[in-house]
């Protein structure tokens, strides 16, 4: 029984790791085609792509939360 356990486990394991794989390393590298060469060497020291992919993330979620909280706040005075 224990084997049987143990052989389920190790196949969703197996099965999580083959999808996990199929995903990017990354979701924010971008590939930016500069041909400035000064431009490259700052983007190489200082990741202006990705800083700015996860700020547009950041303010999505917080526009996003500030929305939702407008709306369950007119449903609470609508209801009430």
């Amino acid at each position: 029984m224990i084997a049987i356990f143990n052989a389920i486990i190790s196949s969703l394991g197996t099965i999580l790791q083959a999808m996990l794989l199929l995903l990017p390393t990354s979701p924010f590298n971008f590939v930016l085609s500069i041909d400035n060469q000064w431009i490259k060497a700052m983007c190489w020291i200082f990741p202006f792509a990705e800083i700015v992919a996860h700020l547009q993330i950041y303010c999505t979620a917080v526009i996003t939360y500030y929305a939702i909280r407008v709306v369950l706040r007119w449903i609470k005075v609508v209801g009430s």
